[in-house]
């Protein structure tokens, strides 16, 4: 038998039924899950299929894709009632992201009415993080990450059942939910067996549903290429089952009973000797299926080639194809809407923007029925790249965000907006709305983070600046552990409080029990604030048993190294970061800074080409290599060089400090005040900075330059008058009386 051993699934197949639910015959077939009275009116269905998830961390599928697109097919068939394109939503891998999957149940709550019929259909993986009473588990979405499942990408369970219970007790519409949520390799709930916790809750029986699971809790489920050319074995029999080869006693009618022991009968024996037992929960005499004996003729001709006739549903838009039909202009209009969404220009040029387009089409009332749906596309598109940017932080090093790409930095500026215009269409009272606004603070205060983290000492005012947003986002999310992360981080990098830093990461890994990066964190702090090695070295033994082969956990043995001036070691650890990610630029750059302080300067330099080889904006590789030309008395390569990464960032205070000083030591005193004077346009510098200034300009003879500049230092509380009178670049300064009557108002005592 050819078990696709590799793929070893562990599935959550649930079909969740209000009681008393059968398939109601059309003219061929079965037209899908009602009860006898009263008769279903309409169906609708949103599917979904994940196979090739965006994250390589977490493993692929090989058939849920196509086990979602044949159940489609199925409900298309005459088989599954001639379902309607027009009722159906399929979302496949990249389509199916986590903002696309809210929506298209959003979709559905709004389609569906008085005994009407409400399809669900998921697979892909589901997961449990963390153990506990609050986390009922997450159906992953195609732009999922593979740890930190409250930071998005994810469709809760939580809200899941929140939504069923409004559609089958609001709507007073019947519930079908198809779940196959496998499991493949390691997930990040592996360590408190996260699958097995996600079937055993969906598996809590509610009133009025029924609901299939694939297999028992503690079991996987299988697919292969046996059944169907490619599908999982629950899929396969469960279709094939409810067309009709499940009725056992012939009567025409397919019971909950008998899906239940053909499922257990065929699965079971089929992907021995592997255990994969189905099981049921409900009213085992509930009518799931009738049969039409053409359509179980059909089947038996086909048998152990395809489900269905392969006849995959077009997915050209359910709104293009309705607007298409209406006037030209609101067609064309619709189109540029749609463009706007795809050049990712959504709230400006204000006249040719999505925002603008948007707003025309809601204000046609000859189109007020589709105004839900084309807010439902914008919803989708405001928050998807806020959340591909959330990954994207994920992957980094949040240490080294003030080293990242500028212009990625520019791109993050917009998102606040964006989630904030998805909230408002929303509304207060959607169920989503706290965790949009949440990621909108989060954004705010990592945003500026960033901004602050490039300045040589960010002050506790600018500190809290940033921590007001991240509280925000608490507020609406207390359990989001990558908001408390990012706390912790502030009080590391920015208001440099141990005691609170310490305390948030350890929450954020209370709320993501196997993600390293908060005790990485602590342990980096520790080692360079509070030069506090034995405690660091704890936080960093605990990350490593959590995730070994994380380079982002030897890095912060790197830098454990580094703080304790012992290079060669952070070389050696380094050198181990490089095997692992051998294609990340701070890896390199990493490597850079440490042979700096070796002063092996050829290694460094090489490190530090290698670093912009893979990624041009990386200004901190430009910085260090002006450094190193410098140092080796390449005076032209090093200005290129500290020139370039301000090119890139030119509000970087640290950079344009390096330079000025740069400057300075040759003698270039007007490029030298140039620099300064270019800083405070972006920053106002502390005391020690302003002094410096001061003295450029004494020595570039600009005297009332210098003297407003020496008094701006002693605002900001320089007060070492020894160092003021004895050095020898303020000489000019000393025969005026604008100095005397300083050093008279500031050191008279």
């Amino acid at each position: 038998m050819n078990i696709n051993t590799s793929y070893l699934n562990f599935s959550i197949i649930t079909l969740l039924l209000l009681f008393g639910a059968n398939l109601k015959a059309q003219k061929k077939g079965v037209s899908g899950l009602i009860v006898e009275q009263p008769k279903i009116s309409n169906t609708f269905a949103v599917i979904i299929g994940i196979s090739d998830y965006q994250n390589p961390e977490i493993p692929d599928l090989s058939f849920a894709h196509i086990d979602a697109e044949t159940f489609a097919d199925f409900l298309k068939s005459p088989a599954g009632g001639n379902l309607q394109d027009s009722n159906l939503k399929l979302l496949i891998n990249e389509e199916a992201t986590s903002a696309a999957v809210a929506t298209a149940i959003d979709w559905l709550y709004d389609s569906v009415e008085k005994n009407d019929q409400a399809i669900i259909y998921f697979s892909g993986h589901g997961d449990v993080e963390k153990k506990g009473i609050n986390q009922l588990g997450f159906l992953l979405c195609w732009d999922s990450g593979p740890k930190i499942y409250m930071a998005g990408g994810t469709y809760s369970l939580y809200y899941l059942q929140n939504m069923i219970s409004s559609i089958s007790l609001q709507k007073k519409a019947q519930v079908i939910m198809i779940a196959d949520a496998c499991r493949s390799g390691h997930l990040a709930g592996s360590a408190v067996n996260g699958p097995q916790l996600t079937t055993a809750n969906l598996a809590q029986q509610y009133e009025n549903e029924i609901k299939i699971l694939s297999c028992q809790p503690d079991e996987f489920s299988v697919e292969g290429l046996q059944w169907g050319g490619g599908r999982g074995a629950f899929s396969f029999h469960l279709i094939e089952g409810l067309i009709g080869k499940a009725d056992a006693d012939q009567d025409n009618l397919v019971k909950l009973l008998e899906i239940g022991r053909y499922l257990e009968d065929n699965v079971s024996s089929e992907v021995a000797p592997l255990s994969q037992i189905p099981m049921v929960v409900g009213s085992r005499g509930t009518i799931v299926a009738q049969v039409d004996e053409r359509s179980i003729a059909d089947l038996l001709i086909i048998d152990q080639t395809s489900d269905v006739a392969i006849n995959y549903i077009a997915r050209k838009s359910n709104l293009s194809q309705s607007l298409v039909l209406l006037d030209s202009n609101i067609y064309q209009t619709y189109v540029d809407f749609e463009n706007a969404l795809l050049r990712k220009e959504f709230l400006d040029p204000d006249s040719l923007c999505a925002e603008f387009y948007f707003n025309q089409l809601i204000s046609d009332k000859t189109i007020s029925h589709l105004h839900p749906e084309v807010t439902r596309r914008y919803v989708v598109a405001l928050q998807d790249d806020a959340q591909q940017s959330i990954n994207a932080i994920l992957e980094k090093d949040p240490n080294k965000l003030y080293n990242t790409n500028v212009e990625y930095q520019k791109k993050f500026s917009g998102f606040p907006k964006l989630l904030n215009r998805a909230s408002q269409l929303l509304g207060e009272e959607h169920y989503l709305y706290n965790n949009i606004k949440a990621r909108e603070y989060l954004f705010d205060g990592i945003l500026l983070y960033m901004k602050y983290s490039s300045f040589e000492n960010p002050s506790d005012e600018q500190g809290q600046e940033i921590l007001d947003y991240y509280f925000k986002s608490l507020e609406l999310e207390p359990e989001m552990a990558l908001t408390h992360f990012f706390v912790s981080l502030c009080y590391s990098r920015i208001v440099k409080d141990s005691e609170q830093s310490i305390s948030y990461a350890i929450k954020a890994s209370e709320y993501a029990g196997s993600w390293a990066r908060p005790y990485v964190n602590l342990a980096y702090y520790l080692s360079k604030n509070s030069k506090d090695f034995d405690t660091a070295k704890i936080y960093l033994d605990k990350a490593t048993e959590m995730d070994s082969m994380n380079a982002l956990v030897w890095k912060g043995w790197t830098s454990w190294h580094l703080y304790q001036r012992d290079f060669k070691q952070a070389l050696s650890v380094g050198q181990k970061v490089l095997k692992l990610t051998p294609q990340d630029p701070f890896a390199w750059l990493n490597m850079g800074g440490i042979n700096i302080n070796l002063r092996n300067y050829p290694e460094a330099k090489k490190a530090l080409i290698k670093t912009l080889e893979l990624d041009s904006s990386q200004y901190n590789a430009y910085y260090y290599l002006g450094i190193v030309e410098s140092r080796l008395g390449n005076n032209d390569a090093a200005e290129i060089n500290y020139l370039s990464a301000l090119k890139i960032n030119p509000e970087n205070e640290k950079i344009r400090i390096a330079l000025a000083k740069f400057y300075v030591k040759s003698e270039s005193f007007a490029k030298a005040e140039s620099q300064y004077l270019e800083l405070i346009k972006y920053m106002d510098p502390n005391a020690n900075v302003w002094f410096n200034m001061a003295k450029v300009s004494a020595m570039n003879q600009n005297v009332s330059l210098a003297l407003e500049q020496l008094e701006k230092s002693l605002v900001k509380g320089f007060k070492d008058l020894q160092k003021i009178e004895s050095d020898p670049m303020l000489v000019s300064l000393r025969s005026e009386a604008v100095y005397k009557s300083l050093i008279k108002k500031y050191f008279s005592n």
